[in-house]
């Protein structure tokens, strides 16, 4: 008869360790099994008995409310792990079976038993529905699910790239600037694509008749060589306006903007949403959106190249972190609406419009195709943005997401 005489939690067994599968997060305790009823006390008695203290690092995918009917991966002293439910990898005695499924479920009701998260940074430009995916999956608690502890701070965008080399943070979804980065030889790689297109629109009062009458006007957008500006050329471009005939106003954020557009210091102004549809509530219009231009990778993740040979393991748990919120963005559209309006403090009928601007251009794998790709890029270095051609692999790095398929 088999018997526990000692239960110790191991708070360093980790979900990263050699051999340990992805989707599975960490579990740990120490287990004294004793067949002949004797103390484990001593050193030496440890030697000598058959049933020394286990050490028994236990993972599981996917919790259900019954411990026992997951899916559960068991390492014990030889090193080797077992994978399958709970009593095809323990089967040591019925005692131990008992136990450890009780003690997994105080785990699972009690987090705080669980390995600390790592902590990173992710930089935002400015608190923004067009960032939804990052605040969402603070709100949803999904980084908590992969082991991270997410820090939100808003700085520039042509500042997150800098901040990416020096340490400040550690994630950037600003791919629009990465690639002028990796073009001035910045070691910069674009890990993930959220968005296949981008959020702006093009913003005039009710006295506006048509967008050539912006032509000697003025133009409010975040900042001069911001994406906020380069699609905003593009949009004035395919309206018929010449873009040399408008006066770029750079105002350092699009909150800015909107003020400026209704304190009329602008004539127009580039939006994001949920502005467009607040503005547009309120009887502005709405002369064209950008992403019924073009497709191109807009918001996505970006890191350093030292942190993804580093740190691929906290890559990889971010990526996926990021790719089940944005499934729940398309699943969950009720509690979504609801989030935005609440969070975002705007009326219903622009948080739903918000959400259908997100959810139409949202890539749920994470990954444009190549093409896709190297379109975008051929068609910046043409426009001049770019000093030299760029292939797609000297900016995308998809591997890791393959890989998590």
């Amino acid at each position: 008869m088999s018997s526990i005489t000692r239960v110790r939690i191991l708070p360093n067994c980790h979900a990263r360790e050699r051999g340990q599968p992805e989707g599975f997060g960490s579990l740990g305790l120490v287990v004294g099994i004793d067949n002949n009823q004797k103390s484990l006390g001593s050193r030496s008695r440890h030697k000598t008995l058959a049933s020394a203290p286990q050490r028994v690092c236990a993972s599981v995918r996917s919790p259900v409310a019954d411990p026992s009917e997951a899916l559960w991966r068991i390492r014990g002293n030889d090193g080797k792990w077992s994978t399958g439910l709970l009593n095809e990898v323990l089967g040591r005695s019925i005692r131990v079976l008992f136990f450890v499924t009780l003690w997994i479920a105080a785990v699972l009701s009690f987090p705080v038993l669980t390995q600390a998260a790592e902590k990173i940074r992710v930089g935002l430009s400015v608190r923004n529905v067009v960032f939804l995916p990052f605040y969402y999956a603070q709100e949803r608690n999904v980084y908590q699910k992969y082991g991270l502890e997410v820090e939100l701070i808003q700085m520039r965008s042509d500042l997150q790239t800098v901040g990416l080399l020096s340490g400040e943070i550690d994630f950037t979804p600003a791919i629009g600037p990465a690639i002028l980065g990796i073009d001035n030889g910045m070691p910069l790689k674009a890990i993930a694509v959220v968005y296949r297109s981008p959020l702006f629109s093009l913003v005039s009062p009710p006295s506006v008749n048509n967008p050539k009458e912006l032509e000697g006007k003025r133009v409010a957008v975040s900042r001069l060589g911001s994406d906020s500006h380069r699609y905003g050329v593009l949009m004035l471009e395919k309206s018929g306006v010449d873009p040399k005939k408008v006066t770029f106003i750079q105002t350092g954020s699009t909150t800015v903007s909107l003020t400026a557009l209704q304190q009329e210091s602008v004539t127009a102004a580039v939006l994001s949403p949920p502005f467009t549809g607040a503005m547009a509530e309120k009887g502005f219009k709405v002369f064209m959106r950008s992403r019924a231009l073009v497709e191109a990778p807009w918001l996505g993740l970006v890191t350093s190249r030292q942190k993804l040979q580093k740190q691929s393991d906290q890559v990889g748990r971010m990526l996926r972190a990021m790719r089940e919120v944005v499934g729940a963005i398309r699943q969950d559209k009720h509690s979504v609406i609801a989030y935005i309006e609440k969070s975002f403090n705007v009326t219903r009928p622009v948080a739903e419009e918000s959400y259908e601007d997100i959810r139409d251009v949202i890539v749920e794998e994470l990954m444009m195709p190549e093409g896709q790709v190297k379109a975008h890029l051929d068609s910046s270095h043409a426009r001049g943005e770019l000093r030299r051609a760029l292939a797609p692999s000297d900016v995308f790095d998809f591997s890791l997401l393959k890989a998590a398929r």
